[in-house]
């Protein structure tokens, strides 16, 4: 566990911290990287997002990616809206 104690800042309009590059390294985190900011209870959280399904298929390459194929007209019992 990495524990630091760090200084507010006033940026502009806003306020932010600097993230130590130790931290960074750790975390794996780059510049211009987003990251979920969370408030739990008494608590500021800096986590790395979870990839959305919308993420992950726009992450395919456009080569692996393949179209829709049609297997004929239903037979049987399936069931299509």
């Amino acid at each position: 566990m990495i524990s630091q104690r760090i200084k507010i800042r006033k940026m502009g309009n806003s306020h932010g911290i600097l993230i130590p590059q130790e931290i960074l390294k750790s975390m794996q985190w780059e510049a211009g990287q987003f990251v979920d900011l969370i408030l739990e209870l008494n608590a500021l959280v800096l986590a790395t997002p979870v990839p959305t399904l919308n993420d992950l298929v726009n992450s395919v390459p456009k080569k692996m990616k393949i179209k829709e194929v049609s297997t004929g007209r239903p037979v049987g019992k399936e069931k299509v809206d």
